[in-house]
């Protein structure tokens, strides 16, 4: 009965070795991609009686704080600010308030630089609206303010964008879209 318990040992440890397949570069990408998704990888190879994980896919989208890997580097959405700019002149259109998103991009040293624009960073509000950055500044607005268009050859950009909301409407997401990133990047905001 040992001997049998001993092979079984010995078989189990073997399939487990040999079904998580990959090696250490697979560890090395999946931990690179994110430790979030790294320290809720499942740790036993026995069928579990619960319900699956859920599908990359099906997962939520991130909210704010949560830093998100690009083809180039990182951008993260930290939060919002609500009312932005109380002592600032009102947005041209009726109806509307400031409201300004902290965010941060991140250049890999390697990539060769490129141009970081405001205009990257859109957000939708609970009416479905998609509002572009203001073209406006003031001085009243929340600093620092993230650059209209600035070239960046490595590193980190972190500022506020703000835009001219429906007053009332909240932002349900934040978006990052860009040229150089296939796939746009959202938050919920």
């Amino acid at each position: 009965m040992r001997r049998s318990a001993a092979t079984i040992t010995t078989v189990l440890a073997v399939l487990t070795t040999a079904g998580c397949g990959g090696g250490d570069e697979q560890a090395t990408a999946s931990a690179n991609l994110s430790s979030a998704a790294s320290s809720s990888a499942p740790t036993s190879a026995t069928p579990s009686s619960s319900s699956p994980a859920p599908t990359p896919t099906s997962s939520p989208t991130p909210g704010p704080g949560t830093e998100i890997p690009t083809d180039f580097g990182t951008v993260t959405y930290f939060g919002q600010q609500r009312p932005a700019a109380p002592d600032a002149p009102a947005p041209q259109a009726s109806g509307t308030e400031w409201v300004a998103i902290d965010v941060q991009l991140c250049l890999n040293p390697g990539v060769g630089g490129g141009t970081v624009r405001s205009s990257s960073w859109v957000v939708r509000d609970a009416g479905n609206g998609l509002t572009d950055p203001s073209s406006l500044t003031y001085d009243q607005f929340p600093a620092p303010q993230y650059p209209t268009e600035v070239p960046l050859d490595a590193g980190c950009v972190r500022g506020w964008v703000t835009y001219p909301i429906v007053a009332g409407k909240a932002l349900t997401s934040v978006q990052y879209v860009s040229e150089s990133q296939p796939d746009p990047v959202t938050w919920t905001a």
